[in-house]
């Protein structure tokens, strides 16, 4: 296995990829000297600036994606050039064409991918996805979501995020999520947009977005994401989820992450979604573990890169949306 991009998720990645018996990493990419440094010290195994290079000299099986979100296309293209199964960050592209352009490479190639859509792996919403399977629900047909940041993630954490937006970074997430749980595609949405807290601090993207998107099956969901929060918040992001049904509705709050901590100050401690110490118990790691199992089992791993491209179609008519100021149909 390999990893491209050594930020917080490629870390996370090489952690994983070291604490799985079955999975050996082979190597780890980033175009920064001081990141491939660090890796290096890290993790023990070779590095390399680019990723041909290190698909050439380490000869991963399969490569994971973990560049920043404007910077997935190349990486991605390269190993399924190299002829390497991908697991790619969400959101797959930035583009339409060129999520499509990974979707065509891939099937040409006879490459598996998969984009890492983690909270198919999120305890509470996994649990929401079997009772909407289970009829519990009924017929699903509204979906209310919140997935927001503090100020810090994309100002202190993050800067790239100045190139991302609250719908590519975070959006992504939910519009996926509620057509996952719903068995439902997107097809048309209207947006808006504010700008003006992150723009005078130098950073030229949106602060918050709210969506109304339509999916196939009926359902209407409201979306809503913004990365201005306080810092003064006892955890870097909120995060609830409810879908409504015919039958029944389930909501799930992950907020708090179910650990108030009151020390030298008050905090809610990341609990659910992330990986410590190379635990195999997030859903990352989950995810991650899933994908190995696919491919040693000669399978199409979930979470198909096509999806991935609806995903992108999805996100990009909400920004088509917020600029026209107009409904817009999800086109892949």
């Amino acid at each position: 296995m390999g990893v491209v991009g050594m930020g917080i998720r490629g870390r996370m990645y090489a952690a994983i990829a070291q604490a799985l018996p079955e999975v050996e990493l082979t190597g780890v990419c980033d175009i920064a000297e001081d990141a491939r440094l660090a890796a290096a010290d890290e993790f023990a195994v070779p590095v390399f600036e680019d990723v041909q290079t290190m698909c050439e000299q380490a000869g991963p099986e399969a490569v994971v994606i973990a560049t920043p979100d404007f910077a997935h296309v190349g990486p991605t293209l390269a190993a399924i050039e190299a002829g390497r199964h991908v697991l790619v960050e969400k959101p797959l592209a930035t583009e339409v064409d060129a999520a499509r352009r990974i979707c065509d490479a891939a099937e040409a190639a006879g490459i598996r991918g998969m984009v890492a859509f983690e909270n198919h792996w999120n305890p509470p919403l996994s649990a929401m996805k079997s009772a909407a399977e289970a009829g519990q629900l009924g017929e699903l047909v509204s979906c209310n979501s919140q997935l927001d940041d503090r100020i810090d993630v994309p100002t202190e954490y993050l800067r790239w995020l100045g190139r991302s937006s609250p719908g590519w970074f975070l959006m992504s997430h939910t519009v996926e999520l509620a057509g996952w749980i719903a068995g439902q595609r997107p097809v048309e949405v209207q947006a808006r947009g504010h700008t003006g807290v992150l723009s005078a601090l130098g950073l030229e993207t949106y602060d918050a977005i709210h969506a109304v998107v339509v999916f196939d099956g009926g359902m209407v969901g409201s979306f809503s994401s913004c990365w201005v929060l306080p810092r003064s918040l006892p955890l870097a992001f909120q995060f609830r989820h409810e879908m409504v049904g015919t039958g029944g509705s389930a909501r799930a709050d992950l907020t708090d992450q179910m650990l108030h901590l009151a020390a030298e100050r008050y905090e809610h401690p990341a609990t659910i979604g992330v990986t410590m110490g190379g635990s195999l118990s997030s859903p990352p790691a989950l995810m991650f573990a899933e994908f190995v199992r696919a491919l040693a089992e000669g399978r199409d791993p979930p979470c198909p890169l096509g999806d991935g491209l609806l995903n992108v179609a999805a996100i990009a008519a909400i920004h088509s949306s917020i600029e026209t100021r107009r409904a817009v149909e999800v086109r892949v």
